[in-house]
């Protein structure tokens, strides 16, 4: 696959970082264990595809360590929430 280079791309996976964390919260904050684990799940699915394009992209230095300190923050909710990440 050849990375991909464009401002779209890191909007998108800033939106997606953004999206994945709301999820988690709300699975967090959950007192139904049904929306608990679909907003778990739906967090996870974020992760995951995270994890898949951010190595798709070229990034400036800046933008790597902003990914990776906001991948880090949504990995350390998900293990809070008992995921293995």
């Amino acid at each position: 696959m050849q990375p991909i280079t464009s401002q779209v791309g890191v909007d998108f996976l800033r939106t997606e970082v953004e999206t994945a964390g709301v999820f988690a919260r709300i699975a967090s904050e959950a007192q139904d264990p049904e929306k608990r684990a679909r907003n778990l799940r739906n967090s996870r699915r974020g992760y995951n595809t995270l994890l898949h394009f951010v190595r798709t992209l070229v990034l400036t230095a800046d933008e790597q360590a902003e990914m990776n300190l906001k991948i880090s923050h949504l990995r350390r909710q998900l293990m809070n929430l008992g995921e293995n990440v």
